[in-house]
């Protein structure tokens, strides 16, 4: 299945905040640095039961066919990096997305350099986090 890179990680931003904004109602994200301790639980989106579980920094979600892994800093609901969404491509099935033009691969490097090339054109902005100097992140430009 090939997808719209651009179009996915809008789609992926949007499904990340509005699953985290759900959680944050039963709890305080940003009281937390940890979230091994979270007990798992349920929440509904758009009809869908989503499970979430807490792990290490970060809470992933899941429901059939996707995931979505907020694997550092929960409370930055618009935060992404590379590894978020190969692990939501992965569930999704999507093995070959497209940008300008041409196919990529669906992988963390494919990834990383796609989502550079989104900083270049002005969608997304390079997001720097206290204690994760050497990972890229990236949240959409305001």
């Amino acid at each position: 299945m090939m997808s719209t890179f651009d179009d996915d990680v809008a789609s992926y931003v949007a499904l990340q905040r509005a699953l985290l904004g759900e959680l944050s109602a039963l709890i305080d994200l940003k009281a937390r640095e940890y979230f091994n301790d979270l007990p798992p639980g349920k929440i509904v989106h758009t009809g869908k039961v989503w499970t979430y579980r807490g792990h290490g920094r970060g809470v992933t979600f899941e429901t059939e066919g996707a995931v979505v892994n907020a694997h550092i800093a929960p409370w930055l609901p618009d935060l992404i990096d590379a590894w978020r969404l190969e692990l939501y491509f992965d569930a999704r099935g999507i093995e070959v997305v497209a940008r300008c033009g041409r196919s990529y691969e669906v992988n963390e490097d494919s990834i990383a350099a796609l989502l550079d090339d989104l900083v270049r054109a002005g969608t997304l902005v390079p997001q720097a986090l206290e204690g994760f100097e050497a990972a890229k992140f990236y949240r959409p430009k305001s």
